[in-house]
């Protein structure tokens, strides 16, 4: 990388470190479910914040009082 040839790369406990955050996400299964929680999560957040400061009609309700129909009704 860079110009060294080395295979090794990083120092011996940045390896370690590496192989142990990796450990969990290394198989698909896990590597899916990771997805869809923080899909999921992501989803539940725009939702519940992302949707009022956006200023999303659903969030503001109503402006103004319906319009009366035919013959005066609703």
């Amino acid at each position: 990388m860079y110009g060294v040839q080395e295979t090794k790369r990083y120092a011996e406990i940045q390896n370690t470190f590496f192989e142990k955050a990796a450990a969990a996400v290394t198989r698909r299964e896990s590597m899916y479910s990771f997805l869809f929680f923080s899909g999921t999560a992501a989803c539940t957040l725009f939702g519940a914040l992302g949707a009022k400061q956006a200023n999303l009609p659903i969030t503001k309700g109503p402006l103004a009082p319906r319009p009366l129909g035919p013959r005066d009704k609703l």
